[in-house]
């Protein structure tokens, strides 16, 4: 079995507890979660192949300007080295970034460019969603993905 599925089986265990010993959505929604005690609440997960992806754009107000600066926050959080990372784009124009590689715990700051043009400026905003996948450097096999979106202001 997968890290990845034992993950999600554990969530999913975790969940069904929470519901039965708090009685179910309805008490869970009277007492909420930011009164709870923060010591009952941390989760730990550990995982040999894991990545987190962040990305900002700049400006994040392009009503000025024809020119955004895309910025990608890496990070390999599992403990092994991932290989062949890439990052995708769902903007038209931008060249997917990558591969790369990331050792365990290691992270990296990238960069991509998008203009502006008159079909953009028809719409108030657009949105950014990226994807990073990597592999295992070992195998080639075990696969971890990651998204993010942020916006742009157009009008």
């Amino acid at each position: 079995m997968s890290d990845v599925n034992k993950i999600s089986i554990s969530l999913s265990l975790l969940f069904l507890m929470i519901f039965s010993v708090a009685g179910g959505a309805g008490a869970l929604l009277s007492d909420p979660l930011d009164k709870a005690d923060e010591s009952q609440i941390n989760i730990s997960v550990s995982s040999t192949y894991a990545i987190e992806v962040e990305v900002l754009a700049t400006p994040d107000d392009a009503r000025e300007v024809d020119l955004v600066t895309i910025t990608y926050n890496v990070d390999n959080t599992g403990k092994e080295r991932l290989c062949g990372i890439t990052i995708n784009n769902s903007l038209p124009g931008v060249t997917p970034v990558g591969p790369f590689d990331l050792e365990g715990g290691e992270n990296v700051t990238l960069t991509a460019e998008y203009n502006i043009d008159s079909q953009d400026r028809q719409l108030p905003y657009v949105i950014i969603n990226v994807s990073a996948t990597g592999y295992s450097c070992k195998n080639g096999r075990a696969m971890t993905i990651a998204t993010a979106s942020c916006g742009v202001l157009l009008s």
